[in-house]
């Protein structure tokens, strides 16, 4: 994990006075993880 990043994430989301966000976009998943999510993949049960 990025942790630099996500800590820089955490204060602006601070800032503003937000509690979560829900991050769904791949490249942003990316940006703060360092994991490759396939969007097109489902989990079957």
């Amino acid at each position: 994990m990025k942790l630099k990043r996500l800590e820089r994430v955490l204060g602006k989301m601070d800032t503003m006075g937000l509690e979560q966000m829900v991050v769904t976009d791949a490249i942003s998943i990316l940006y703060l993880t360092d994991i490759w999510v396939d969007s097109e993949k489902r989990c079957c049960l």
